[in-house]
């Protein structure tokens, strides 16, 4: 009796580890640009690949993404998501990588990985959705005549920088617009800027140049 119920309890699990993808989805990238993002479409195939819905998929409250200074993708950009699914007795919490190749024109979606220790990250963080239509809708030509002299590349990263007084952007998917209506995310978008002598490839820049991005949600 004692090693059936052994089996009864390890049965599920290995079910569940049998359904789980190993290997990376692949979606094609339309265009190099972050303006061509297509939020809906990406979050919806990652969704169906990792077996849960939409709006579960959750970005990350940190993070950076390297953008060449006419917002074009840079390299290899590796976005965090985290979802939670429920178990017979608790809640599990899972994270991914959406990783940007413009090298390949491709998006691919990494197999959930168990976050350990276990610990609550999904409740309060916005949808991924949420997150990439801020980064598709920036208005970019707005931001480009603000940054003098011209960067070599951008950060643009989620969440709140330091410094105070720095010149602020209000934006939805329409464009700029004067003020705040309702909940929003929060970016800043750093210039860097090549260092000279370098191979090219090393940038600098700090918080006291950045400009803090709102974008308006809804």
């Amino acid at each position: 009796m004692k090693k059936l119920l052994i089996a009864l309890v390890i049965l599920p699990a290995l079910l569940l580890a049998a359904c789980a993808p190993t290997q990376p989805m692949v979606i094609p990238m339309p265009g190099s640009n972050i303006a061509q993002l297509q939020p809906e479409l990406l979050v919806r195939e990652a969704a169906a690949f990792l077996g849960v819905a939409p709006d579960e998929l959750r970005a990350p409250t940190l993070h950076t993404l390297v953008i060449t200074n006419d917002f074009q993708w840079k390299d290899l950009n590796m976005i965090f998501f985290s979802f939670v699914q429920e178990g017979r007795r608790d809640q599990a919490f899972y994270y991914s990588f959406l990783h940007a190749d413009p090298q390949h024109a491709q998006f691919s979606v990494q197999p959930p990985e168990r976050l350990e220790p276990w610990r609550q990250i999904g409740a309060t963080l916005h949808r991924l959705q949420d997150y990439l239509d801020a980064v598709r809708y920036l208005p970019q030509q707005h931001l480009l005549d603000m940054v003098y002299p011209p960067a070599d590349t951008f950060w643009l990263s989620i969440g709140f920088e330091e410094v105070e007084d720095r010149p602020e952007v209000f934006y939805n998917r329409y464009g700029v617009i004067e003020q705040l209506n309702g909940e929003y995310i929060m970016f800043s978008l750093r210039p860097m800027f090549a260092v000279e002598g370098s191979d090219g490839n090393r940038h600098e820049g700090t918080a006291y140049d950045a400009i803090h991005l709102f974008f308006e949600l809804g």
